[in-house]
């Protein structure tokens, strides 16, 4: 395939990486965020925003949230809570289904990194991945979350608090095993569905199975089953 002719006229394309390494001594603080629960199948997306000053040094085990075990993202999440500043923001499954993810996205973006930059507003706002909030100055780039300390912790703490209100929804939602797959799509997690069927907190726009019901529907099915025998 040919390569698209680049207009002269178009804007060149920044580095944002480069341009945190340029400025990350810039702001007396560095505001990171990051999501979680982009692509599971049932419980909310969360976006968490914290902030550090620029010549913060993480403690030891701080990295991404996903090359970090359990145990320890949950120790750092217990040191950092009293230490980072942090703010939290959820999309539910209903707006997902409704408005789609890349909006719920940036609304949980924009809630958490305004709600930061209400009290730090000399920072360097740093996003994880391809994210844009038009408005707003920041960099983003893909795998901040293991190279920016802010984004670092704002991912470990959001998947903490993710995965904490996942255990309580496997309460309230027994038999689809979220406490072990946190929502996301597993083999066991896809034979409750086919079994039980779904449930509000689950995505119907993410699920592409044969047949999708409800519980509601298959508590129905089950009625006019025990009524014809």
């Amino acid at each position: 395939m040919a390569e698209r002719n680049s207009d002269p006229t178009d804007p060149p394309q920044r580095d944002h990486l480069a341009e945190y390494e340029q400025l990350r001594h810039s702001k007396a603080f560095v505001l990171g965020a990051d999501e979680c629960g982009y692509g599971s199948w049932a419980g909310p997306l969360v976006v968490c925003a914290a902030a550090v000053p620029h010549d913060w040094r993480p403690p030891k085990w701080l990295n991404d949230s996903k090359k970090v075990t359990e145990k320890r993202r949950e120790g750092l999440f217990d040191w950092m809570r009293s230490r980072v500043p942090y703010a939290i923001s959820m999309a539910q499954s209903d707006e997902i289904d409704r408005h789609g993810v890349m909006l719920a996205l940036r609304r949980c973006y924009r809630e958490v990194v305004q709600s930061i930059l209400a009290k730090f507003p000399d920072s360097l706002i740093v996003l994880d991945g391809e994210v844009k909030l038009p408005g707003v100055d920041h960099l983003h780039f893909p795998k901040a979350d293991g190279i920016v300390p802010a984004v670092m912790a704002a991912s470990v703490i959001g998947k903490v608090l993710h995965d904490r209100y996942m255990w309580q929804l496997a309460e309230k939602y027994p038999g689809y095993e979220l406490h072990r797959n946190k929502g996301y799509r597993s083999k066991t997690h896809e034979e409750a569905i086919k079994k039980f069927g779904t449930t509000p907190i689950h995505r119907l726009t993410y699920i592409k199975l044969d047949k999708l019901r409800t519980v509601e529907e298959m508590r129905g099915a089950d009625d006019v089953g025990m009524s014809m025998d």
